[in-house]
């Protein structure tokens, strides 16, 4: 399997030009700031990946970028991988930090290691992990990824990740844990008590709900409506 990816990392392009770090950081920032998550982690992975050109991804400012890419594909707001993105940021964060507690547990969650998802392995073959597994903080690299703000006005998606049981399809009371933008814990009240459909389980679990920018839940008797976003055309 590592063979394989080594393969596939040297067959890819070189000598291309190479985007600037701090543009796409900045790019990243100013998306998350207004609430575009999708073009917030498309704009964050690809500043991830010129950090790493640069021989600047093990920072503060690596381990932020990673997560943003992560949460984005978490809320199904961008293609990249969430799974390889999650454990990205926890490899950096142990090498330059940059994560909350909260966010380093969902790292330890949401993350997959190396060689676990084949599908995966076009991202994993451009990892810098696969040469440096364990890398140490980069040392003379500039701060480029502006402040990030938890709760923007306007989010076009919504995630919530909380804690809860779904034992016989009724979601019991939610815990929240993670919110972006951060208000969004004020609806965790209305999906307390409405059914998922499709899965039943006993075990006290994190759970994503996104909002798109509407979620759908149901009751008891199998109906449906909608939670939307105050930003959110009528559905």
């Amino acid at each position: 399997m590592i063979a394989a990816l080594l393969l596939a990392l040297a067959a890819s392009p070189i000598g291309e030009e190479r985007a600037d770090a701090r543009m796409l950081a900045e790019a990243a920032a100013q998306a998350w700031n207004r609430g575009a998550l999708g073009e917030a982690g498309a704009h964050a992975a690809e500043a991830y990946d010129a950090l790493a050109q640069e021989g600047c991804l093990a920072t503060r400012d690596g381990t932020r970028l990673a997560f943003m890419a992560a949460l984005a594909g978490l809320a199904g707001q961008s293609e990249e991988p969430q799974s390889y993105f999650f454990w990205a940021a926890g490899r950096l964060d142990r090498a330059a930090g940059g994560l909350t507690g909260t966010e380093r547990r969902l790292a330890r969650e949401y993350g997959v290691e190396l060689g676990r998802l084949p599908r995966l392995d076009a991202r994993y073959a451009r990892s810098p992990f696969l040469t440096i597994p364990n890398p140490r903080r980069a040392r003379d690299c500039p701060d480029i990824l502006p402040a990030l703000d938890a709760d923007p006005s306007a989010a076009e998606a919504a995630i919530l990740i909380a804690w809860t049981r779904n034992p016989d399809g009724a979601y019991s009371r939610l815990e929240s844990f993670y919110a972006y933008p951060d208000r969004i814990r004020a609806l965790a009240p209305e999906i307390t008590g409405t059914y998922n459909l499709h899965q039943t389980s006993n075990r006290r679990s994190l759970y994503t709900f996104v909002f798109d920018p509407c979620l759908t839940v149901h009751d008891g008797e199998g109906r449906s409506r909608d939670i939307c976003l105050e930003t959110a055309s009528a559905p």
